[in-house]
């Protein structure tokens, strides 16, 4: 039985579920180009020039994105 028909949006998965649009945004951007690598591709601040925003508000975007992701892995594979 089909229960509705809509536009998948992958942030709403069991890891990613929960991030801002901006944060998922900052953290596709950077793993695009290359942030997360290594050796690391990018630095924080081609970050922030490719989303046009300041380095610290890239790197805040950032932090709290890698702080929820990282308490959804580790809650999700513990249980």
């Amino acid at each position: 039985t089909v229960l509705e028909v809509g536009d998948y949006d992958r942030r709403h998965g069991a890891v990613t579920g929960g991030l801002t649009d901006r944060q998922f945004e900052a953290v596709e951007t950077a793993t695009r180009l290359g942030y997360y690598a290594v050796p690391r591709g990018a630095s924080l601040a081609d970050v922030a020039d490719e989303l046009g925003i300041a380095t610290g508000t890239a790197s805040e975007l950032l932090r709290r994105a890698e702080a929820h992701l990282m308490n959804r892995l580790v809650t999700s594979a513990s249980g």
